[in-house]
């Protein structure tokens, strides 16, 4: 089981200064199970995933969040 703050927060609050024009279309936490089996493909410990989709003039795109993840894990994350 998780923390249930952790698991209510979607990420789209990390998204609150927009630039105009731009908005959260979508924004969801990635379930416990597929963190974990993520953390270990990466080799580290990631504590929180979410799945944000931003829009802007009909076009969106996708930053996913990774939260508290070890050093090793961040080299990968970043190398790939």
């Amino acid at each position: 089981g998780g923390n249930a703050a952790v698991a209510e927060d979607d990420g789209s609050d990390h998204f609150r200064n927009l630039p105009t024009g731009w908005t959260v279309a979508a924004s969801s936490a990635v379930p416990e199970q597929q963190v974990t089996t993520i953390s270990q493909k990466l080799g580290g410990q990631i504590v929180r995933l979410t799945n944000t989709t931003l829009s802007v003039d009909g076009q969106s795109i996708q930053p996913n969040q990774c939260r508290r993840f070890l050093r090793r894990c961040s080299t990968k994350v970043f190398s790939t």
